[in-house]
């Protein structure tokens, strides 16, 4: 999973937490051969629904690079608003980059000119 999929998972962990359905999530991520049967069945043996979503976001970003890919493609399907949080977050922290990216070369070019 890129540094920018795990800052997207990071910055919206709290939205995630409450509003994933996480069995339905964990049943497609494991059909899908994200998560093996042992990390499915210790999502859900975790006692509260936040907990779940907990242990599953945790888990997610050690998954291989297709996880956030899957979990989104789960999300398109089944809870598009959460897609479309994801989807503004990768937006916003790869513009974020560019921006920077550009400031720092600008900033290069100037410091070569003096």
């Amino acid at each position: 999973m890129s540094k920018n999929h795990k800052r997207a998972l990071k910055t919206n962990v709290s939205k995630l937490e409450v509003d994933l359905d996480v069995a339905r999530c964990v049943q497609y991520l494991w059909q899908e051969d994200i998560i093996t049967d042992y990390n499915k069945e210790s999502i859900l043996s975790q006692p509260t629904p936040i907990a779940k979503s907990r242990e599953l976001l945790h888990l997610l970003p050690t998954r291989g690079e297709q996880a956030f890919t899957v979990f989104c493609n789960y999300l398109r399907q089944h809870q598009d608003w959460l897609f479309k949080l994801l989807e503004e977050s990768v937006h916003s922290i790869i513009g974020a980059e560019k921006k920077g990216f550009k400031e720092t070369a600008v900033k290069r070019f100037l410091a070569d000119k003096k």
